[in-house]
C-alpha cells in the first residue's frame, strides 16, 4: 500500500520536534553510519599498512641498489687486479732488483701506463699506483719515483704488507691496496685511490631517491657526500649494532670485507606511493559517508513514517487534538483508548435503548389502544346492534377498528409515511366521533411536499386521545375544533396538533413539561405523550421529540419535530 507523503509532511509539521520521525531518523542515521565509518577505517588502515610495506620495499630496493653498486665497483676493481697481476710487463717490473734494471725497464713503462688507464679509467678513481717493494719504487698513471716515507704513505708497514688486502683513508676518499706475492714474499702492491665525492655521484646514478655518504667508523669522520641532516641522523644511530642501521627513513650500510670500517650511509627520501590513503582523504570519505547515511536514513525513516502519518491523518477526522501529545504513537494510543471508551459507552447506551425500546413497544400498544377504549368501542357496537340493528355504524366502526388493529399488531415496520400516519389518525378520529357522537371539526393542513417522508407509527393517536380524554368544553362554547398541520421547518418535519378546548392551568402545564423531560415514563397521566417523546428521541436522537407545548386562552398546541429521512413511503400500505 502506498502512503501519501503529503500527509507525512503535514503531520510532521504539526508535531514538530516531538515527532517520532526525528527520533528514528537519528537512530537510523547512526545505524547506517557505523558500517560506513568502520569500512573507511578498515580501508585507511589497510592502505596505510600497504603504504608502509611499499615504502619499506622501496627502502630495501634502494639500499640493495646502492650497496650492490659499491659491491660491483669493488668486485670489478678486484677482477681487473687479478688480470693486472698476470701481465708480463707488470711481473717484469715487480721483479726488478736494482736501479740499473729499472733504467732498462723504462721502455716498458708506457705499456704499464696504457694498461692502467685501460683497466682503471673511471671518474671515481683518482689515481692508480703500482709499488715495487723490492726497490721501493712507485709507478702511477700520473708519474713515477722512488718511494719517500711521508705522512701519506705511513700505511706501508710490515703488517699491511703481509695482508692480501688493506686500505687506508685519504683526504679525498680512501685507497684499497692489493698486495702481490711471489710465494710468501711481497713483491709489490697495487693501490687504487678512490675519490669519495665522485664515487657517491656515480652510485647516485643508480639510486636517484637516496642521499649517500661515506663515514670512517675508525676515526669517526665523514669522508664524502655527508650533509648536515645525514650527519645528525647518523650520529643518533651509531649506537646500533651490526652492518645495517635504521632510524625512521635513514638506512646505514656497511658492505664488503675490504672496507670493514668505512660505512656507506644511505638516506632514503621516501616518496608516498600512489596507493597511499592520506588522512584528509579519509576525512572526506567519512564526511561523504555521513551525507549518504543521512540521506539514506531520511529515506528509510520517511518511508515508514508515511504509514504512521497516514493513520494519524485518518484519526484526525474524529480526534483533531494531536499537537498536545508527545508524539504520534502516543496520539494513536490515546485515540484508540478514546475510541474504545466511546464504543463501550455506545454499546452501553445501545443496550439501554434496546431495553427501553422494548418497553416502549409494549407501552405504545397500551397507550394507543388501551383496553378501556376497546371495551367502550365494543360496548357501543353492542348497544347499537340491540337498539338499531339496521344501523350501518356498527359495521363501519368494526371495519375502522380492524384497520387500526392491523397496523398496531404489525411489528415488522416501525416507520410509515406521513400521509399514512394521517390516514390512521383520521380512522381513529372517526371511531371516536361515532362512539361519542361528537361534532368536533377536524382540520388537516398537510404540506404535500412532505407527505412521502417517513415517521414513526402512531405518534398522533395518543395526542388526539389526550385531547378527547382531558379536553373540556370549547372556549367559545361551540363545537370543538382540532387542527393537524405538518410542514418542513428548517429542514425538519414539524407536526402541530392544536385545539380550542379549555386551556390547562399553569401548574398542569408545568407538571406535563416536567414529566416529558423525565426518563421515567411509567405514569398514569399523559403516558401517551411521554411515550411519543421518548420513542422519537430513541429513534432520531435527543434533539428531537415533543419540542414545545403551549396552552392559552386561544389554543392548546403540541409540537413534534423529527429529521427528514429521504425515503419514499408513499406506496406502502
Amino acid at each position: 500500500m502506498k502512503y501519501s507523503k503529503k500527509f507525512a509532511y503535514k503531520i510532521l509539521n504539526e508535531f514538530g520536534r516531538k515527532s517520532i520521525f526525528y527520533k528514528y531518523w537519528i537512530r537510523t542515521f547512526i545505524i547506517v553510519l557505523i558500517p560506513f565509518v568502520i569500512l573507511n577505517m578498515c580501508i585507511y588502515f589497510f592502505m596505510s599498512n600497504h603504504t608502509d610495506y611499499i615504502i619499506e620495499e622501496n627502502y630495501n630496493k634502494e639500499l640493495n641498489s646502492s650497496s650492490l653498486s659499491l659491491d660491483n665497483i669493488l668486485e670489478d676493481i678486484y677482477d681487473k687486479f687479478l688480470y693486472f697481476c698476470v701481465d708480463e710487463n707488470v711481473l717484469y717490473y715487480l721483479n726488478i732488483n736494482s736501479n740499473e734494471q729499472l733504467n732498462e725497464y723504462n721502455l716498458y713503462f708506457s705499456n704499464i701506463k696504457s694498461l692502467l688507464q685501460l683497466s682503471f679509467s673511471k671518474s671515481y678513481i683518482h689515481r692508480v699506483s703500482l709499488y715495487n717493494n723490492k726497490i721501493n719504487y712507485v709507478y702511477s698513471d700520473t708519474g713515477s719515483n722512488f718511494l719517500k716515507y711521508t705522512e701519506e704513505n705511513k700505511w706501508i708497514n710490515a703488517e699491511n704488507l703481509s695482508k692480501r688486502f688493506n686500505y687506508h683513508v685519504t683526504k679525498q676518499g680512501f685507497v684499497i691496496c692489493y698486495n702481490i706475492f711471489s710465494g710468501k714474499t711481497n713483491i709489490g702492491t697495487l693501490c687504487v685511490e678512490f675519490n669519495g665525492d665522485e664515487l657517491i655521484n656515480y652510485i647516485n646514478k643508480f639510486s636517484s631517491d637516496v642521499s649517500l655518504g661515506l663515514y670512517n667508523k675508525e676515526t669517526e669522520t665523514f669522508l664524502a657526500g655527508a650533509n648536515d641532516t645525514l650527519m645528525q641522523m647518523f650520529t643518533k644511530a651509531t649506537a646500533s649494532v651490526g652492518n645495517v642501521y635504521k632510524d625512521k627513513n635513514l638506512w646505514f650500510q656497511c658492505k664488503n670485507t675490504l672496507l670493514p670500517n668505512i660505512i656507506l650511509m644511505i638516506n632514503y627520501t621516501a616518496k608516498t606511493p600512489a596507493a597511499s590513503f592520506p588522512v584528509w582523504l579519509m576525512i572526506i570519505c567519512i564526511i561523504s559517508s555521513a551525507a549518504i547515511a543521512m540521506l539514506l536514513s531520511y529515506y528509510i525513516s520517511m518511508h515508514y513514517y508515511a504509514a504512521i502519518s497516514n493513520i494519524v491523518a485518518e484519526f484526525q477526522a474524529t480526534f483533531s487534538d494531536c499537537t498536545s501529545q508527545s508524539d504520534e504513537l502516543r496520539y494513536i494510543s490515546q485515540y484508540i483508548s478514546k475510541v474504545r471508551s466511546r464504543n463501550e459507552n455506545i454499546e452501553k447506551e445501545l443496550i439501554d435503548k434496546i431495553s427501553s425500546l422494548k418497553l416502549y413497544q409494549t407501552l405504545m400498544l397500551q397507550c394507543q389502544i388501551n383496553p378501556h377504549f376497546i371495551f367502550n368501542t365494543l360496548n357501543t357496537i353492542t348497544l347499537l346492534l340491540i337498539n338499531e340493528c339496521e344501523d350501518e355504524r356498527p359495521a363501519e366502526i368494526i371495519s375502522k377498528l380492524c384497520t387500526i388493529l392491523a397496523s398496531v399488531f404489525d411489528t415488522k415496520n416501525y416507520l410509515v409515511s406521513i400521509s399514512q400516519e394521517i390516514e390512521y389518525t383520521k380512522t381513529y378520529i372517526e371511531i371516536i366521533k361515532i362512539s361519542k357522537n361528537l361534532n368536533t371539526t377536524i382540520i388537516y393542513n398537510i404540506d404535500k411536499n412532505i407527505s412521502h417522508y417517513p415517521t414513526l407509527k402512531f405518534i398522533l393517536q395518543p395526542i388526539i386521545e389526550n385531547v378527547f380524554k382531558h379536553g373540556k368544553a370549547p372556549i367559545d362554547n361551540g363545537d370543538g375544533k382540532i387542527t393537524i398541520s405538518a410542514h418542513n421547518v428548517n429542514k425538519k418535519i414539524q407536526i402541530c396538533v392544536s385545539n380550542n378546548f379549555q386551556p390547562m392551568t399553569p401548574s398542569e402545564l408545568e407538571t406535563l413539561r416536567k414529566r416529558l423531560s423525565d426518563d421515567d415514563i411509567i405514569s398514569q397521566n399523559h403516558i401517551g405523550l411521554a411515550n411519543i417523546n421518548n420513542r422519537i428521541k430513541i429513534f432520531f436522537g435527543n434533539d428531537y421529540g415533543i419540542t414545545n407545548i403551549i396552552s392559552n386562552k386561544k389554543e392548546t398546541a403540541v409540537y413534534i419535530e423529527f429529521p427528514i429521512i429521504d425515503t419514499n413511503f408513499s406506496n406502502e400500505s
